[in-house]
């Protein structure tokens, strides 16, 4: 990559070549085809999935369980093959498929399998009706040699909850056993092979001293990457495509403006362009060990929460495939898009941007899923001692599933809890200063332990301080000592009322600590003693509360 410097800019121009030259072995950037075709794709596939199988997964072609259902594309006619009937493991269940990722058109215009339509799919399907990019999918499949292709719409029977819950919890098993998945990242009605008008940027010739041709074009003001382009996949902002990707050992994308590869340890392009592949900030290489479960479940949510769903009631299904991973390395109980083994911690997300509440329940207020939009898991600056006892939590599953959907939730702690005022220092602004507590509290401290010091609270919901009346009463369950969840009590007219349950509907951290902290803080630098810190705790007039 060249560095081509302004006055007031640096841009970025590419040097690339023609495969078989002498260039070609010490430059890898490769001039893209203006007009590829099919063929020319299946060359790309098989050359990048020798590279796969060769640095990256030896057993790339050792056959697997076939799922329930698959498209069986190996002879004249296309149809859909049921293998519910024949156990894991057997012979005639072996074999290798394609699964493919894509973004769902309305239901009316797309050919799906229902409940009615199942025993004509399994006798052929009429290929015409399906989009270009199905088709173009099935095409590859067979030049691919493959016999199967995985398509969710056409394999799992879209109006029978049974099989759907059946199914969506599989996603893991799926995406992961794949020998490759091909993601149609543009409208599949365009179909796969990327349609292109020709470069936007000029293109200039150098000859070398041996007759290669090099050409140079100017870039852009950021240097190329192959992961910045995924970004323009329609399927970026998509939620159940986050886990389809990460699952997947091998994943094409087909964009317009380019073909990319990832694998294990790499992300391939058309262009040459050769980069680590990396996901949510590690190698992707290493998700199956998933050495830093915390972390990386944090980078999760975070990636994850703002993409969007046709059904907004699929916010856990879509995670479930990541969350089974997940289970494996680290067993703990799911609740609802938290993990027990690091409840408290994850219980201080936060959202970022507008967000909205989902318009129809999904999860506990306790649960970043409940929020529709941007959220930050974990936050570290909130990180610190825990002064907060969880003495029971549950979710009610809708299913059977424990990594999907879920029709209740509760959270009982033992903690302590303050009242306070909303007051706006900053009208109009998302963040709102928490600049006096209610004198009224029930604990017994002195005034003059909650002076010199502030509170800055983030509300779930854009807005929220909008309907809550200046100087409503809120309260403060801390956490840490760095951190609380705000409460509103839940009104008696609520199906799950009793007595002190209440609602989260944000976080708050302190600017300074108070008193009590500092208090603790000393004991413990002193003493060093966990019994200690309890003793402190227990001093600090305990309540019991619920949060549902």
């Amino acid at each position: 990559m060249l560095e081509m410097s302004a006055v007031n800019a640096m841009k970025y121009s590419q040097i690339f070549t023609d495969d078989g030259t002498h260039a070609s072995w010490k430059i890898p950037d490769r001039r893209r085809v203006l007009k590829p075709t099919l063929d020319y794709c299946v060359d790309l596939t098989r050359k990048w999935m020798e590279i796969s199988s060769s640095q990256t997964d030896k057993s790339i072609n050792h056959p697997r369980d076939l799922p329930k259902r698959v498209i069986d594309v190996s002879g004249p006619t296309i149809l859909l093959r049921d293998f519910s009937a024949v156990p894991l493991g057997h012979p005639s269940r072996q074999g290798l498929y394609i699964a493919l990722s894509h973004r769902w058109g309305p239901p009316e215009t797309m050919l799906r399998t229902l409940k009615s339509t199942i025993t004509m799919m399994m006798v052929g399907i009429d290929t015409k009706r399906l989009s270009l990019g199905f088709q173009d999918a099935i095409k590859l499949t067979k030049l691919l040699g493959l016999d199967y292709i995985w398509i969710d719409c056409l394999c799992i029977v879209q109006d029978s909850k049974e099989d759907w819950d059946e199914e969506s919890s599989k996603m893991n098993f799926y995406y992961g056993s794949s020998w490759l998945t091909i993601a149609l990242g543009t409208e599949s009605s365009h179909g796969c092979i990327p349609k292109r008008q020709g470069d936007s940027q000029d293109i200039y010739q150098i000859i070398t001293n041996s007759n290669d041709i090099l050409y140079l074009q100017d870039g852009d003001s950021e240097p190329r990457d192959s992961r910045s382009r995924l970004s323009n996949s329609i399927l970026y902002d998509r939620g159940w495509t986050y886990q389809e990707e990460i699952l997947s050992p091998r994943y094409l994308s087909f964009l317009e403006e380019q073909i990319i590869f990832r694998c294990g340890s790499y992300l391939l392009s058309e262009d040459g362009c050769h980069t680590q592949s990396m996901l949510l900030g590690i190698p992707t290489g290493e998700l199956n060990t998933f050495e830093n479960t915390s972390y990386s479940w944090s980078q999760i949510v975070t990636n994850y929460s703002p993409r969007k769903l046709t059904m907004v009631e699929d916010k856990l299904p879509a995670l479930s495939g990541i969350a089974r991973e997940f289970y494996k390395i680290a067993p703990s109980k799911y609740l609802a898009g938290l993990w027990q083994e690091e409840f408290l911690s994850q219980l201080l997300w936060s959202t970022v941007g507008r967000n909205v509440k989902s318009t129809k329940y999904r999860a506990p207020s306790w649960s970043w899923a409940s929020i529709d939009g941007s959220v930050i898991s974990g936050s570290s600056r909130l990180a610190g001692t825990f002064f907060l006892e969880v003495q029971h939590v549950s979710t009610e599953l809708e299913g059977s599933d424990p990594m999907g959907r879920v029709k209740g939730g509760s959270l009982t702690a033992r903690g302590f809890i303050r009242t306070g005022m909303i007051t706006n220092s900053i009208p109009n602004q998302r963040h709102t200063s928490i600049s006096h507590f209610l004198r009224s509290s029930p604990y017994r401290w002195e005034p003059e332990q909650f002076d010199h010091y502030q509170t800055f609270v983030n509300f779930d919901i854009s807005g929220e301080a909008a309907y809550k009346a200046e100087k409503s009463v809120v309260y403060f369950l801390n956490v840490t000592e760095k951190g609380s969840l705000i409460l509103l009590p839940v009104p008696k007219t609520h199906p799950n009322w009793k007595e002190n349950t209440y609602e989260r509907i944000g976080i708050s951290h302190w600017q300074k600590k108070p008193k009590l902290w500092e208090v603790v803080d000393e004991e413990v630098e002193r003493t060093r003693s966990a019994a200690e810190v309890l003793r402190l705790r227990a001093l600090s007039c305990l309540e019991v509360v619920h949060i549902i």
